[in-house]
């Protein structure tokens, strides 16, 4: 990964960068196909008036588990990027997944900066759209209504939140870490296999307070057509606020083609917001 930094002049006004999980300060080790930098999030995460940058590495090894994915975070200074930085997972303590890190989750494919509790601070949404997700009991998914136990919604997707705080992204300081998936209570749209939520986030002020909202694309939601039949990876984005106390299921949305005043209408195949801005 090459960082250029900006002057008053234009590119550059320090030496550039050149890093990977090899550099001095580090977290982690470089190695086949972690794919790091596929995925990149900047934002002043401890507010000391210089930016951080979240660095995605979606097929990161944790342990046996391949592709399980993780997320270095390097911090800024007046030098660039410097000093040791914070590696996360799903294996971190107290955090919240389903099931721990497990192999092709992907966690890091999708990265966005926002203060989504308007605190002064960045705090960072992980996309992990390779997750599965438990079937619960306000489950809207067929599946899952005969479910006995535990069973999973393979590859349905989930999204983590991690706040800032005066020390950089941490688990404990104010609202912590938050899990979103679509099996959430409260929140719109329909946790299915396959559906890939959090494959692209986008962190905006969409309204309702001064704090950062979040979007999230679902590119392989089925989305039931005017007709009333379902039609396969449609695709779908859902929307969650932000208010003082972080991201939280009141108000949250979910848009696509069928969605009153979104013009077209769903096909098999369309990925509806397969990017975001």
């Amino acid at each position: 990964m090459h960082v250029i930094f900006g002057s008053v002049d234009g590119l550059p006004r320090l030496s550039p960068q050149v890093l990977n999980q090899n550099s001095a300060g580090g977290l982690e080790v470089a190695e086949s196909n972690d794919h790091f930098s596929a995925t990149l999030a900047a934002g002043d995460f401890d507010n000391d008036a210089d930016h951080d940058l979240a660095v995605g590495v979606p097929h990161e090894n944790i342990g046996t588990r391949a592709d399980a994915g993780g997320v270095n975070v390097l911090f800024g200074s007046a030098n660039g990027l410097v000093g040791t930085g914070q590696f996360w997972s799903q294996v971190n303590t107290a955090f919240p997944s389903e099931g721990g890190a497990e192999s092709g989750d992907t966690f890091g494919a999708a990265l966005a900066a926002g203060d989504f509790n308007a605190d002064g601070r960045k705090d960072l949404a992980i996309g992990v759209p390779g997750e599965s997700v438990i079937c619960r009991t306000n489950s809207q998914e067929p599946l899952c209504e005969n479910a006995v136990g535990l069973n999973s919604m393979f590859r349905a997707g989930s999204v983590n939140v991690i706040y800032g705080s005066p020390t950089g992204l941490f688990t404990t300081a104010g609202p912590g870490v938050q899990l979103w998936h679509q099996d959430i209570a409260g929140m719109a749209g329909v946790a299915q296999e396959f559906n890939a939520f959090g494959s692209v986030l986008s962190a905006w002020n969409f309204g309702n307070g001064s704090q950062a909202d979040l979007a999230i694309t679902v590119p392989f939601e089925e989305v039931t057509n005017a007709a009333g039949t379902l039609v396969d990876s449609a695709g779908a984005v859902n929307v969650i606020y932000g208010s003082g106390g972080g991201l939280a299921t009141p108000d949250n949305q979910i848009w696509d083609q069928e969605s009153p005043g979104v013009p077209d209408s769903v096909e098999s195949g369309d990925h509806f917001g397969k990017a975001l801005y």
